[in-house]
């Protein structure tokens, strides 16, 4: 709620305003020095009406009282994602509907509050009016990934003669949040292949351990869940980590949110998070920088439909480190964290910048611990075959070096060619 201080502070005179407040000037000097009171009562009656008028605007509240507004805002599809459209629904209404609402509510003009990073090429709006509503209709496109606040409404409006104007706001900022944009990567088939499962010595999984989902190449024949792909018409297969989904873990350098292609190295790694959640793998996107939560602030999901929102939504905060050496502890801090707490047959997926020497020699460790690891390294117009990547084959990773900027879909061809290597030679 705007404070009555704050409230006088946004009133201005009109040029109607202004021009009578000219007026009660002359007036007055004129009533005065030429000894005419009636001439000068005047003058103190118009500075009068005045200074009601202002008085009138700077004291209202447009949210409390018998002619009370209010506002709602919708946006869909919500969260927004960088550099896609999204419809934003402004709706003015009184809060309760009498002639007094409705007189203020068609006197107000109305201006959206958003930020830059929220509209690419500024904003368009379509303002429809109803008998008790006013509706304001536009696009966002935004540019940045993060939280952004949209809102509060800026209203103008006008006391019953003209003389002033009144500039406030009404109603709450809403906190839009931001994706980063994925790409969608070929994933149909289970490149890093399952873990296999035998009765020896563990318990096998039973169809009430699972979930299901859709059949893609490469699944066990064996997990198929006949009663349900009779019911629906389509093969459906078990999928959880018990009945051997291999659990991934996509590593992403913080660092690189430094540098100039730190965004498209983000919208990366995300891409390759979201993308293995389709053949059913056990995923988790793991900043090198863990919060007080630990590994517990990142879980791994499953599905496409709970699992994507679940990976956005843990990227939409993240930043660069302040300093070099906070990124490198940070690093170190995390690969330990991963090692302490390493799955069963866990591959992972690393998105590395230029890592210091303090950081090799943890990642290097967890390749050899890793049941499958594999680096893709982004360093603008850095040659391959640095000490980095010499020191990460040789704690069993396998690199590849990204052309930075480049179409995600190169990039995971690339990682392909690599995981079918790997499989090749096992």
């Amino acid at each position: 709620m705007v404070s009555p201080a704050r409230g006088l502070l946004g009133v201005r005179p009109t040029l109607r305003g202004t021009a009578l407040l000219a007026g009660v000037v002359t007036l007055g000097v004129t009533g005065r020095l030429g000894g005419i009171p009636e001439l000068f009562g005047v003058a103190v009656a118009l500075f009068s009406l005045l200074l009601i008028a202002l008085a009138s605007l700077g004291l209202r509240r447009l949210e409390s009282g018998r002619a009370a507004l209010q506002v709602r805002r919708t946006i869909a599809p919500n969260p927004v994602v960088r550099g896609e459209d999204s419809t934003v629904s402004l709706r003015v209404s009184p809060l309760v509907e009498s002639a007094a609402a409705l007189e203020r509510l068609w006197r107000l003009q109305l201006s959206e509050q958003a930020p830059p990073e929220l509209l690419e090429d500024g904003a368009r709006s379509r303002v429809t009016t109803g008998e008790t509503t006013i509706t304001v209709d536009y696009h966002l496109k935004p540019t940045r990934r993060g939280r952004w606040p949209l809102g509060p409404l800026r209203v103008s409006s006008l006391d019953a003669f003209g003389l002033a104007r009144s500039t406030t706001t009404l109603g709450e900022p809403l906190l839009v949040t931001v994706w980063p944009r994925t790409s969608d990567l070929e994933s149909r088939a289970r490149l890093l292949g399952d873990i296999d499962q035998t009765g020896s010595g563990s318990r096998l999984a039973s169809a009430d351990d699972a979930v299901l989902r859709e059949y893609v190449p490469g699944d066990d024949p064996r997990r198929v869940h006949w009663p349900t792909a009779a019911r629906l018409g389509e093969l459906m297969v078990r999928a959880d980590e018990a009945a051997g989904v291999r659990p991934v873990t996509v590593l992403f350098d913080l660092a690189l949110l430094g540098e100039e292609h730190g965004e498209w190295a983000l919208e990366l790694a995300a891409s390759i998070a979201c993308s293995l959640l389709g053949p059913g793998y056990s995923v988790r996107l793991i900043p090198s920088a863990l919060g007080p939560d630990g590994l517990g602030g990142h879980p791994a999901v499953t599905g496409a439909e709970t699992g994507r929102p679940a990976i956005l939504n843990s990227t939409v905060d993240l930043a660069a480190p302040a300093t070099p050496a906070a990124a490198t502890e940070g690093m170190a801090a995390t690969v330990r964290a991963l090692r302490d707490g390493l799955r069963r047959n866990e591959a992972y997926l690393a998105v590395l910048g230029p890592c210091p020497a303090e950081a090799w020699e943890e990642l290097a460790a967890l390749g050899t611990e890793a049941s499958a690891a594999l680096a893709i390294t982004i360093a603008a117009g850095s040659p391959a075959g640095s000490p980095a990547e010499a020191a990460l084959r040789a704690g069993g990773w396998q690199v590849c070096q990204a052309v930075v900027g480049a179409d995600h879909s190169l990039v995971w061809g690339q990682v392909r060619e690599i995981i079918a290597g790997m499989r090749a030679a096992s």
